[in-house]
């Protein structure tokens, strides 16, 4: 196993050595690890599976301070995405990518931060009977669309961002030819 590669990174007035564990033709994870570790099932064992615990835990301290959060947690979340989006660049290194793969809307980050936050909605609602079932829903949608764009990404057919987009709430497109009309798949995620 090769060492970790370390990247500089300035913040609060510091510079950070932050590490890489990525490792270039490593699949892209999909939902179910990220549940996993939620969950509290697992343990994570990756950088990225860490950063996606560690935006569920800031996304629930806002939700336990309400509105009075302190602007380090915007601060804390937008590092933990650029964690995830550059482990996911690395481990997509070797994927060779079709010419007229699309290039999603939304990071992979910031995707992954955003089923964080649905995983805590589902979980805080899931003994309600009116908003209980539809969070469930909600999650599983979700987790089925990141699934089919981690199968559409591993295969080179649709692209990432390797950058933050601030598309929020997340979008995911399909690559052309998927529907059977041709056209270029995008769902929204508008209000979950």
């Amino acid at each position: 196993m090769s060492s970790p590669l370390f990247t500089q990174v300035s913040l609060f007035g510091g510079m950070l050595r932050v590490p890489g564990e990525a490792e270039p033709g490593q699949p892209l994870p999909d939902a179910g690890p990220f549940l996993r570790v939620f969950a509290g099932a697992e343990e994570p064992a990756t950088l990225m599976l860490r950063a996606g615990r560690a935006c569920l835990l800031l996304y629930q301290q806002v939700h336990r301070k309400g509105r009075d959060i302190p602007d380090s947690v915007h601060e804390e979340l937008s590092l933990l995405v650029w964690l995830i989006n550059r482990e996911a660049t690395t481990q997509l290194s070797t994927v060779e990518f079709a010419p007229d793969a699309p290039e999603n809307p939304t990071s992979y980050g910031e995707i992954i931060a955003w089923l964080s936050f649905k995983y805590l909605r589902y979980t805080l609602n899931q003994a309600d009977p009116t908003h209980g079932p539809r969070e469930a829903a909600v999650l599983l949608a979700y987790c089925k669309a990141l699934d089919q764009l981690v199968v559409d990404v591993n295969a080179g057919l649709v692209r990432l961002p390797e950058q933050l987009t601030e598309v929020m709430p997340p979008q995911m497109v399909r690559p052309k030819g998927s529907d059977p009309d041709g056209a270029l798949q995008a769902t929204r995620f508008d209000g979950l």
